[in-house]
């Protein structure tokens, strides 16, 4: 079967592709399609054909009739669809073909609705009925509504193709089938039309996620992007649909209000704020948050705010028959804690949590706030967090306090001074959880400085001397904030499942977006079977047994096989990093002896005050320390030895930079495994850092000794996987080649034309436009050319003029 599908590069189109290739595991189906973006990588569309551009060509009308089923995206291509609706309605069909349009719920939007006035009818926003003293209650859209549908104001063009379109259905000798699917608000895998909303509430900007309109209490509908591409692929399959129309959307449905709420909660800082509806129309027209009064530049996305504000109650009728469909998602709401997981997923927000460790005034503080800037992580440390409990307000119960009244009776009883560390534990923990540490990340300056303070601070069973402590939460301490550290630590660990079932996914995905092998010829087969077979016979060398493969311990695993998680630790607070700064008692005396005397008196850093510190440092480090925590529990680690970074080039803030980049972009790489490929370089001596999981690097060491030449062994050839760029990639028409080159060099020139046209043509284009707003001629157009002409009458009396005053 052959399969046409529209703009197979954008957000919904592509995951029809992936559904219909997971789904088409023998691989029998051909597709042909065409591109949003001409300079799409087709990397993943290898199953593709060939792809072609829409237009009235022969070759264009030859590749949709060739076709079984046709799938339009009407957002994306609606002037494409009509040119395929005339063509499969004036030629004739010699097979049976089916027409799929995704069109869009704002069709329905001016629908007039009905409502239900008896009186067990739940209440509704609407103003109550002449003849009904109580609240009416919206009666939901269905299919059987579809003659009385409305658009919206910049969809009446969907509206009348959908109408024509549908007219269609069962004509050509009843070969032609037609089919229009009106989806709700598409979200899920990165999110297209919530991506602007999601992106505020991670980057807490602003830190009220706004709420469009004057309530917020209007119905949006919802689906999630997978379960439309079930929709879709279900209907170009099923012999049994009779309803050419679906509406689809959740069995559940919810205001904008409950959505944003939902998205603020999960990902945000858990505040809305209700704009209402002049602030609305401020903040659309204006394309910025700031017109209306909140403190963001953020730029609005026009078409979200349109969709956000419609009041449109779905309940297909269709979809309420699939009793054997399974939906990926019936809930938005229930579900937001997944679809947040899939948004960092895709747009790979993983914040950096660094510990920077070391001994007193061995430049740790420096390197800890320089990589604070540099990532844009929160800088905390033991003034950091004293400072913010102290000032958190108090429990309203005298006889249940607070962690901020337990930190409080502390500073008052010891000013500072024998604070256990199970509170100093209690208290980083809780502090890492808050939205602003989550999302930005943290450097930790200087704590915990010792291994006990790493147990206490991140492991939940402490063992010391030879038993077991718990080191839950206090329970009669009282927690401050709303998220506490048990849900981030659950939503941690299903967001690690999340990502195995997602790269697992990727995997599947490749295997099934590769072509079909090709079929060895049957005629080169045939040729002299018995002859073949027995000269293989004759000639065949017995080969020595292979050895069998090593079993590797979980000490020399490869690195692609990761362990599994501790459960002992706290994930959702745990270091991604360790950075681990070794220097000599001397060495850090030196360093003091050159800041003048004058800024260490009477502060720690003065002489007894380094002794002091650096005595009961070496006492609480003296049998294991926070690297050693560190690379047992497979925390990627730097050390770096201050006695000899002389030799070194670069700065420690910049090796440590290098370090946390490549770990970054390591862990890149791992999100998504790629195929092995079929041969591998011999090993090189390493030029820069690398982050392994549980790896321990030396700066002191970093130069590679000389090394004996060893004899290598020739391996024995194993037979190799193809890699996915080994298959070959779509045929691409000639009209499809020449309009990407056209583009290419368009985009390549710009710059240069939008610097040419601003020097030359948008000053006399904005002054026109606003002498005629201002104006408001009746022939606007007429009235615009003039004063164009007019001033370039003038820009040219300029330029002669300019000789003349040379010359004088």
């Amino acid at each position: 079967m052959r399969i046409f599908i529209s703009n197979i590069d954008s957000y919904l189109q592509k995951r029809v592709f992936t559904t219909f290739c997971l789904n088409d595991s023998s691989k029998e189906h051909s597709f042909i399609a065409t591109l949003q973006n001409p300079e799409t990588d087709l990397t993943d569309f290898r199953r593709v054909e060939h792809f072609v551009t829409v237009g009235l060509n022969e070759q264009y009308r030859d590749a949709i009739l060739s076709c079984d089923i046709i799938i339009f995206d009407l957002m994306l291509s609606l002037n494409e669809a009509n040119i395929t609706m005339d063509i499969l309605s004036t030629h004739s069909l010699a097979s049976p073909k089916k027409f799929i349009c995704i069109s869009t719920f704002l069709t329905w939007a001016k629908t007039p609705k009905s409502y239900d006035y008896s009186s067990d009818a739940p209440p509704s926003e609407e103003p109550e009925s002449e003849d009904f003293n109580g609240t009416p209650r919206v009666l939901p859209f269905t299919e059987l509504d579809r003659r009385k549908r409305q658009a919206h104001v910049g969809y009446s063009e969907h509206l009348v193709f959908e109408k024509i379109l549908l007219r269609l259905d069962g004509t050509q000798n009843g070969n032609l089938k037609t089919f229009v699917l009106n989806p709700g608000i598409l979200y899920g895998d990165g999110e297209e039309t919530l991506d602007k909303l999601f992106r505020m509430a991670w980057d807490c900007n602003p830190e009220c996620l706004p709420i469009f309109g004057s309530t917020g209490r209007n119905i949006v509908p919802l689906i999630h992007v997978r379960d439309m591409a079930n929709i879709v692929h279900r209907v170009c399959f099923s012999t049994e649909e009779k309803d050419n129309i679906i509406l689809c959307s959740e069995p559940n449905s919810h205001t904008q209000q409950d959505i944003t709420s939902a998205i603020s909660r999960s990902l945000g800082t858990n505040k809305t704020q209700v704009l209402g509806t002049e602030e609305t129309l401020l903040a659309v027209t204006g394309g910025f948050l700031s017109s209306c009064n909140m403190e963001t530049n953020i730029q609005l996305d026009g078409s979200m705010v349109q969709q956000l504000l419609v009041d449109i109650p779905f309940e297909s009728r269709v979809l309420s028959q699939w009793t054997d469909f399974e939906w990926y998602s019936t809930d938005f709401v229930a579900s937001i804690w997944k679809t947040c997981r899939a948004y960092r997923f895709f747009h790979k927000l993983r914040p950096h949590r660094i510990l920077v460790t070391g001994p007193p005034s061995s430049g740790k503080s420096t390197i800890a706030e320089k990589l604070s800037v540099d990532l844009g992580a929160e800088l905390i440390n033991l003034r950091v967090l004293f400072e913010y409990w102290r000032h958190q307000p108090s429990s309203n119960n005298p006889d249940e306090p607070n962690l901020a009244d337990a930190v409080r009776v502390c500073i008052d009883r010891t000013n500072h001074h024998s604070i256990s560390d199970a509170l100093l534990g209690r208290m980083l923990r809780d502090y890492l959880v808050r939205w602003e540490v989550r999302h930005r990340g943290y450097v930790l300056d200087g704590y915990p400085r010792s291994y006990a303070n790493c147990q206490v601070a991140f492991e939940k069973i402490v063992h010391t001397e030879g038993e077991e402590q718990d080191n839950d939460d206090d329970e009669e301490i009282q927690r401050v904030g709303d998220v506490s550290l048990e849900e981030w630590e659950f939503e941690e660990a299903e967001g690690e499942k999340e990502k195995q079932l997602m790269e697992k996914e990727g995997n599947e995905n490749r295997e099934a977006f590769a072509p079909k092998p090709e079929e060895p010829d049957p005629s080169e087969i045939s040729q002299t079977p018995v002859q073949t077979s027995r000269s293989n016979r004759s000639n065949k060398v017995e080969q020595p047994p292979q050895p069998e493969p090593e079993k590797h311990s979980e000490e020399s695993q490869p690195e692609s096989q990761e362990s599994p998680r501790n459960k002992n630790l706290f994930h959702s607070v745990l270091p991604t990093a360790c950075v681990s700064i070794a220097c000599s008692d001397e060495t850090i005396k030196a360093r003091m002896k050159l800041i003048p005397e004058r800024f260490v008196k009477g502060t720690h850093n003065d002489e007894a005050g380094v002794e002091r510190r650096l005595k009961a440092y070496r006492e609480a480090n003296a049998t294991s320390n926070v690297k050693e925590w560190a690379e047992k529990n497979e925390i990627p680690t730097l050390e770096i030895d201050m006695d000899t970074i002389a030799e070194n080039p670069l700065s420690p803030e910049e090796i440590v930079k290098q370090f946390i980049i490549a770990g970054s972009q390591q862990d890149e790489n791992k999100e998504i495994p790629q195929t092995p490929p079929a041969e591998t370089e011999p090993s090189q001596p390493a030029t820069k850092l690398s982050s392994t999981r549980g790896s321990r690097i030396s700066i002191a060491t970093t130069r590679t000794p000389p090394t004996e030449p060893v004899e290598q062994t020739q391996p024995e050839p194993t037979p190799q996987t193809p890699t996915p760029a080994e298959h070959p990639l779509p045929k691409q028409t000639p009209d499809f080649v020449r309009t990407r080159q056209y583009l290419s060099q368009l985009h390549q020139h710009a710059d240069a034309l939008l610097q040419s046209l601003s020097e030359t043509a948008m000053g006399a284009l904005m002054e026109s436009l606003l002498q005629v707003l201002t104006d408001q001629p009746e022939n606007p157009v007429e009235e615009m050319a003039k004063i164009l002409q007019t001033l370039q009458q003038q820009a040219q009396e300029m330029k002669e003029e300019e000789p003349e005053e040379l010359e004088s």
